[in-house]
């Protein structure tokens, strides 16, 4: 299985994001409208992302309650102690931030909020989530039911967005889900490893419950996790806000 290297991940998510942030900024400016109308409001942003953060990591913690009930995942005790695993867990938080920022400005920041104007929330949101599941094909050790739960995990994202008004939340419940899965519970995320993690644990059974190689996240239990985190986005995010702004 393919092993995900912070010095790797950090130098393509830093390109990606640098190659957002100037796709948004040079359309904001043809279009004549503000760079916050993409999804960066000023207001309420750090309190929306560490709501996130907590909503992510709680999410993915319950879905590996959920596995482990089902006897699909097992602990195997803990891989990294001491000094190494604060610097990789601190490494891995900035990189996961990243990650979150990137793909969440990429797939559904000005392109969500463009086709939003054009063909209404949920065609867009739809459209979005297919192309996000579809460029995930290429993840070693991916499997049709991880794909269909990065299909899903896209629309709730659109949903946290477009009930916010914001980016803010969406990156911290990226960035959380995938720091617990990669780094504090060691297993895959999108069929992929990282080096450098808390616990060890390995998967048994089918891998529609389990996730297999593909990881929690491919198992058909994240889409239950995953409604439930639009249920707790749509009583904690406050008053909504228009979207796009």
């Amino acid at each position: 299985m393919r092993e995900l290297t912070p010095a790797l991940a950090f130098s393509g998510e830093a390109m990606q994001i640098a190659a957002a942030l100037l796709a948004t900024w040079a359309m904001a400016r043809i279009e004549g409208r503000r760079f916050g109308a993409y999804g960066f409001r000023g207001e309420r942003f750090f309190p929306l992302f560490v709501r996130g953060l907590a909503i992510g990591f709680g999410a993915l913690s319950l879905l590996i309650v959920f596995l482990d009930a089902t006897g699909v995942w097992h602990y195997d005790g803990v891989h990294m102690r001491g000094w190494a695993a604060w610097q990789y867990g601190l490494i891995w938080a900035a990189v996961f931030v990243m990650v979150g920022v990137a793909e969440e400005m990429t797939m559904r920041g000005y392109l969500l909020a463009t086709l939003t104007r054009g063909m209404g929330i949920w065609p867009a949101a739809i459209l979005l989530s297919l192309l996000f599941g579809a460029l995930h094909l290429n993840n070693a050790g991916e499997d049709p039911f991880g794909i269909v739960e990065v299909v899903c995990a896209s629309l709730m994202l659109s949903y946290v967005i477009w009930r916010t008004g914001s980016l803010a939340m969406a990156f911290g419940v990226h960035a959380a889900w995938d720091w617990a899965q990669s780094f504090l519970y060691g297993t895959a995320d999108s069929g992929l490893h990282t080096r450098g993690f808390l616990l060890s644990s390995h998967s048994s059974g089918s891998a529609w419950l389990s996730g297999g190689p593909a990881g929690p996240e491919g198992s058909i239990l994240a889409i239950p996790v995953t409604a439930l985190v639009v249920i707790a986005v749509h009583f904690t995010a406050g008053a909504r806000r228009p979207y796009p702004g």
